[in-house]
């Protein structure tokens, strides 16, 4: 109603993350293509990268992770283009994901040490640990046991001392629970 395309992009990625997080894809699918037939009219790079997030979010979580994974490369790489660096580490880590979840694990943790590294020059230590947390999953499902584990066990206290818990707690807990599992430390 207001007229400002950017600003109606911005508020249907928004609406697509919000449906995609209740398991809502089929209704997610419209703002989808709305928002990708108006994104080549936008530009504002920060309204577009953020809009192709999300787009990405809609496609990981139907199964395309190829798709999603080319949107959030693309992503990071306006935000290093534009200097957003925060935001270009937050799209590290979704690659990352993204390579976790192709079973490619070297990668995923090149992305996890590559967004963690920006998380640390920029000093934002709520990044570093879910980097960390991350990053130690990866390197337990790449072999790298000991490593995962003081990795894992150095985000716990993290996640503990920090006050900041919700799921990343809650995902640090399982993964340390899995590798405690493996190792037969019940």
């Amino acid at each position: 109603r207001a007229g400002n395309p950017a600003f109606e992009v911005e508020a249907m990625a928004r609406k697509i993350v919000a449906l995609c997080r209740l398991g809502q894809w089929d209704v997610a699918r419209q703002p989808v293509e709305e928002i990708m037939a108006k994104l080549p009219d936008i530009t504002d790079d920060v309204i577009r990268r953020y809009a192709l997030s999300a787009v990405s979010v809609y496609h990981g979580d139907l199964g395309d992770i190829s798709r999603g994974f080319l949107l959030q490369r693309h992503c990071a790489e306006v935000a290093r283009r534009i200097g957003d660096r925060l935001a270009e580490g937050h799209y590290m880590w979704n690659i990352g994901l993204y390579w976790a979840q192709l079973g490619r694990y070297a990668e995923a943790c090149a992305s996890y040490e590559a967004g963690l590294a920006i998380a640390e020059a920029v000093g934002d230590r709520h990044w570093q640990t879910s980097y960390k947390v991350s990053l130690s999953y990866a390197l337990w499902c790449s072999g790298d046991r000991d490593g995962a584990l003081s990795l894992g066990e150095a985000a716990l206290h993290a996640l503990r001392t920090s006050g900041y818990r919700r799921i990343g707690l809650a995902d640090c807990l399982t993964y340390l629970g899995l590798m405690l599992e493996e190792a037969r430390d019940f």
